[in-house]
């Protein structure tokens, strides 16, 4: 009731004031002070209405803009994740071209590594070509580091290579400098994927630390002289007859991404295995 009373008091005294002008100064002078703070205060308040529809169109398309930069920003790095893979198997074509200027004697068919089986006793990748590009079995497959397996089983457009990292991969080679009366046989141990040991070695051959071992191609079916890598350590084996070795692999076979495969090459030994171990 009260309240109502004083809005009638108000309205009364805003019509005076309207209506009266300069007859009721003391009027004005109220209403003035009554209802322009009022007054004030519904503008604040509308215009504190529009702040915060402003505030809120201003605030969705600040998200929108934030979806198109987060948008383009994984493009860019998928961009450059493509880039950066493409840069790395150019360098690696390259390195190979240059393997295969550098051996002219040996025909070769560029392979990329499609899958990969590491952890047991096969270690295994397979390659992009087969019987359809001439691979045959126990050819050798390599990088410009050197040997780094066989092929072991092949299929029309895909083959699988026997790293010479597995215990199961047992290869003819010999120390470059000593010649074929150093030559032993090299596979590779279980526990890692960067030694190789070379067993069998005559006893009054010249083996040392820092000396490189290469293939000797007694198979046929791989040329002579591919590198495989260097010697770090020399003994005796248990029975005290032979020589071993422990040789370091100079090629990560774990990251390989492309590979030769030598097919064909001169001078090819004639020669037919019957039962050796080596291949």
């Amino acid at each position: 009731m009260l309240s109502a009373l004083v809005v009638l008091i108000l309205g009364a005294m805003l019509i005076l004031a309207v209506a009266g002008g300069r007859r009721f100064p003391l009027v004005n002078k109220v209403v003035a002070t009554v209802l322009l703070p009022i007054e004030d205060g519904i503008n604040a308040i509308l215009h504190g209405g529009d702040n915060v529809r402003e505030f809120w169109r201003a605030l969705t398309a600040l998200r929108l803009k934030n979806k198109e930069l987060v948008k383009e920003n994984q493009k860019l790095k998928q961009e450059y994740i493509n880039m950066i893979a493409l840069q790395k198997e150019n360098e690696n074509l390259h390195k190979l071209l240059n393997y295969k200027k550098e051996h002219a004697d040996q025909k070769v068919v560029a392979a990329k590594i499609v899958a990969k089986n590491f952890g047991d006793l096969r270690d295994t990748v397979y390659i992009n070509v087969g019987t359809a590009q001439n691979v045959a079995a126990d050819m050798a497959v390599v990088t410009e580091n050197g040997l780094i397996g066989i092929i072991d089983e092949t299929y029309e457009e895909y083959s699988r290579v026997l790293l010479v990292t597995s215990p199961n991969c047992r290869i003819g080679a010999k120390v470059a400098t000593a010649g074929y009366d150093s030559s032993g046989i090299i596979h590779g141990i279980h526990e890692t994927e960067e030694f190789l040991v070379m067993e069998h070695i005559p006893r009054k051959a010249s083996v040392k630390e820092g000396d490189l071992v290469v293939t000797n191609g007694y198979s046929g079916k791989h040329p002579e002289n591919i590198y495989i890598g260097q010697i770090v350590s020399v003994q005796m084996d248990a029975a005290g007859l032979l020589q071993e070795a422990d040789l370091r692999l100079m090629e990560d076979v774990v990251g390989l991404e492309n590979v030769l495969v030598i097919i064909d090459f001169n001078p090819k030994l004639k020669i037919t295995n019957k039962g050796g171990r080596a291949r």
